[in-house]
């Protein structure tokens, strides 16, 4: 017979998974680094925000509009200019 409490063993579950969990948010942290960057890239503050605000801080095209105080339509296209930007830039690196 073991010497262990038997709770031990969820102990050791936990941490274990905490383990993972940790693991799993250097991963995230590193990944929302290199977006950051990419959006760093575009060279254009008012690209960046929108940028920043669709794919950082989540929000929605309504949201975006409503700070920046732009039509729906001309945040859109904001963006398309941002992607197609850094799309150039990809294809640029190959």
């Amino acid at each position: 017979p073991s010497l262990k409490a038997p709770f031990v063993k969820y102990i050791d579950k936990i941490f274990a998974k905490q383990q993972q969990i940790d693991e799993k948010v250097e991963e995230l942290v590193k990944l929302r680094g290199e977006i950051e960057n990419v959006i760093a890239s575009v060279d254009n503050p008012l690209i960046e925000i929108v940028l920043t605000y669709r794919y950082l801080n989540f929000f929605s095209w309504k949201e975006i509009a409503s700070k920046l105080n732009y039509a729906i339509s001309y945040i859109y296209e904001l963006h398309r200019d941002g992607l197609w930007k850094i799309s150039l830039k990809d294809h640029s690196k190959s």
